[in-house]
């Protein structure tokens, strides 16, 4: 009985050891022929269509409604109505539009150029990117779109003349007015004009807010970028922020809310992209790394063309901005700053503020021609002075590291040059630059 367990035993050996030395010699299964291990999918919130993403401004007569304006929805949905009715019409290229002295006009304009598929445009103008559309009461039959490069392209169709300014003054009913910016008058002040800037007709009345930074479930957070938390290190630094790594990418968390990720490896990319599927990627890229609230707006995408065009080496680079009561909210960096190409994100840096609650009266802003004075005197003597493209109202977050702030609101001034000059709203003391 013995001498057959020892026999036993020596042949089990003997095929182990034959075992062990055909995976010696011929190797192990190659690892993406593995059943792959099952993680938990972890994101925040939803995902935000593109044609979501980039929204335009539009604006009827005197009145304008942008994307986070009460009834834009609404309006909006009319308008892409209205472009439907040209869908089958010939298309030609025509001189600039000119604005009617009298009778509705309608502005849609993009605060970048779009495919006309992002808002089921025209297959006639399907390969470029349009950047505004026009539409007036004196010629309802016809519609403009201006391309990117800046010509016009002009759709007329019958179906067009059914739609008169009563259907539109419907929509943008209680849609605040707007004024034109006399040209001479802030040529004169010293701060020249590029093209056409609206003022409110009626200065806003605004109080300053407290304001707190965003909670992130960091747990998370952490789940979601590392998919095995047995290989991350923690580093704890000795200005309070934590770095989580697991030697490919990092992960560092302030204690003022601010969150950083990157990682390196993910650059360059390998294929070129169009707008589309990087609106796709911006998506997917908030949605599991802290989610994408409903008053932060995209700012600019920016695309960055590698060393070779055409040989893939493409990235994008998303900012965006904070619109809450209304009203936008600026600070010395925008609440979220993306990078990433089509191996996957390269940086992310996160800091998104929220306004509370009322830390003073309302009380109406001062003129922004009478703030403009302030600016005039923060450019000091440059003999090539930008030109102003835009002013309107804002809150401003001061020192965006302090846990309790109070954000006053103010009025911004955004130049050719990129610069923005931020002036108190109530006093008209000049605050800061700020460089886009």
């Amino acid at each position: 009985m013995r001498e057959r367990l020892k026999t036993l035993l020596l042949l089990a050996l003997l095929l182990c050891s034959l075992v062990l030395t055909g995976r010696l010699l011929f190797g192990v299964p190659p690892l993406e022929t593995a059943a792959p291990p099952a993680y938990e999918k972890l994101t925040f919130g939803e995902l935000r269509p593109p044609d979501r993403q980039i929204l335009p401004t539009l604006r009827l007569g005197t009145q304008q409604l942008w994307p986070w304006s009460p009834g834009y929805d609404k309006a909006w949905e009319s308008v892409r109505q209205l472009l439907s009715q040209s869908r089958e019409a010939a298309l030609e290229r025509q001189e600039k539009p000119r604005v009617p002295e009298d009778g509705q006009h309608l502005l849609v304009q993009f605060p970048r150029p779009v495919p006309p598929e992002l808002w089921g445009g025209l297959e006639q103008i399907k390969a470029q990117a349009v950047s505004a559309i026009y539409w007036q009461e004196r010629d309802p039959a016809a519609i403009w779109y201006r391309e990117e490069r800046g010509d016009w392209l002009q759709v007329r169709s019958t179906a067009l003349s059914a739609v008169g300014p009563a259907e539109l003054g419907e929509v943008f009913a209680g849609a605040p007015s707007f004024q034109a910016a006399d040209w001479q008058e802030w040529a004169t002040l010293g701060l020249p004009l590029e093209g056409e800037i609206l003022l409110p007709v009626t200065r806003p009345a605004l109080s300053p807010r407290f304001v707190t930074h965003e909670e992130l479930d960091i747990n998370k957070l952490l789940r979601s970028i590392f998919l095995n938390l047995a290989l991350v290190r923690r580093i704890e630094e000795q200005e309070g922020a934590v770095i989580y790594t697991d030697g490919q990418r990092g992960l560092r968390l302030f204690d003022h809310g601010e969150v950083e990720f990157s990682a390196p490896k993910s650059e360059p990319g390998l294929d070129e992209m169009a707008l589309l599927p990087a609106l796709r990627r911006t998506a997917q890229y908030l949605q599991l790394m802290g989610g994408w609230p409903e008053h932060l707006f995209v700012g600019e995408i920016v695309p960055e063309i590698g060393v070779v065009p055409g040989r893939g080496g493409e990235t994008y680079q998303v900012a965006f901005f904070s619109v809450q009561h209304g009203i936008r909210l600026l600070g010395p960096e925008p609440p979220v700053r993306l990078r990433f190409s089509d191996r996957g994100v390269i940086s992310y840096n996160r800091q998104v503020r929220i306004l509370g609650d009322k830390a003073g009266q309302a009380r109406p802003l001062i003129s922004p021609l009478v703030a403009a004075s302030s600016v005039r005197k923060a450019l000091g003597d440059e003999s090539n002075a930008p030109k102003l493209r835009e002013v309107f109202p804002a809150y401003y977050v001061q020192n965006p590291v302090s846990k309790h702030a109070v954000s006053p609101p103010v009025w911004a001034f955004v130049f050719s040059d990129g610069r923005t000059a931020i002036v108190h709203g109530h006093s008209g003391s000049f605050l800061s630059w700020q460089q886009q």
